[in-house]
């Protein structure tokens, strides 16, 4: 159990190192859009809002609102993640571990810089998805663990 717990710990570390670093890294290094292919770019964006940019423009009320929704929401898993830990069975937690770890990481940007630092830029012809960072990847692949062992869960 100490060496699931320290697996845990460490993956958070992890990400949220790989994150912060990344995103800093981008921010201090990079002056003007970076083409690394004609598919990815390099292009730092200072998300106020939250997925996709939604409520980017809507003023420190709005920004101040959504972080302390997003603060109650960390709470939430942490505590919902420390019970499945707690469990019989012990089922992974790997998931929430991602979630929490890149909501956790973007948290520490919206406090110190007052928005989320997004800088990976994705295009194919015309179309272009939102900028994103490491953080995010976390979350979006930590949602669908969890999906996925919900739905396994509730077959069994």
């Amino acid at each position: 159990m100490v060496i699931k717990k320290t697996a845990y710990f460490l993956l958070f570390i992890f990400i949220l190192l790989l994150d912060q670093i990344t995103k800093y890294s981008v921010l201090w290094y990079l002056d003007t859009p970076y083409l690394v292919s004609p598919y990815l770019t390099f292009d730092i964006m200072i998300n106020r809002g939250i997925s996709w940019g939604l409520f980017n423009n809507y003023g420190n009320f709005a920004f101040y609102s959504i972080t302390f929704m997003i603060i109650c929401i960390i709470l939430s898993l942490i505590l919902y993640t420390k019970q499945r830990l707690s469990q019989a069975n012990r089922a992974p937690i790997f998931g929430e571990i991602l979630v929490i770890a890149g909501s956790v990481s973007n948290l520490i940007d919206r406090l110190y810089i007052h928005g989320v630092i997004d800088f990976i830029a994705l295009s194919y012809g015309k179309f272009t998805f939102p900028v994103f960072n490491i953080a995010d990847i976390a979350i979006c692949f930590g949602v669908t663990i969890m999906l996925l062992q919900f739905f396994s869960e509730s077959k069994s």
